[in-house]
């Protein structure tokens, strides 16, 4: 299945909101983005998925909670975290974040136990393509203060998985 968002007004409000720094709004965002998608994905109105990464990294632990209407809660430990541009001269999203941790994956149908999924991170950017396999199939396996919603159903844009 394929799924795309055009997810610039939720990472706009996201930053606007908690007030982050810039590499901390492209991982927050990330995270949030992916949480959205997968959230789009599941079939009962009150289901959830959480997303949580926590990484080692400056940030602390990022956490986006999104339902089935592609709705998405997002918090960040800490917001502003400034770090250097890294070796490509882009935000140094793996350093904020941190690769000594783990993503896990939390989806609430609504049963006795929600099914929870656990990986250690391959590095802290956040399902770069090298890692992306892995963590999509970690996630078929198996508090936040802030409310977003899509402007529209999620259709053809700029994120493509």
């Amino acid at each position: 299945m394929a799924c795309a968002v055009d997810a610039t007004d939720i990472v706009a409000q996201i930053e606007q909101i908690h007030q982050t720094s810039a590499v901390v709004t492209a991982a927050l965002g990330r995270l949030s983005i992916a949480a959205s998608m997968m959230g789009y994905g599941l079939k009962g109105q009150n289901d959830t998925i959480t997303l949580r990464v926590s990484g080692g990294g400056p940030s602390g632990m990022l956490t986006a909670v999104a339902d089935s209407r592609g709705n998405v809660k997002a918090d960040v430990e800490h917001p502003i975290v400034e770090l250097p541009l890294n070796a490509q001269g882009k935000l140094d999203v793996g350093g904020a974040v941190g690769a000594d941790g783990t993503l896990s994956v939390v989806k609430d149908l609504g049963l006795k136990e929600p099914y929870v999924g656990v990986v250690p991170l391959v590095s802290g950017v956040i399902c770069p393509a090298r890692s992306r396999r892995r963590c999509l199939s970690s996630v078929r396996i198996c508090s936040s203060s802030t409310t977003l919603s899509l402007a529209r159903p999620v259709s053809a844009a700029r994120i493509l998985i």
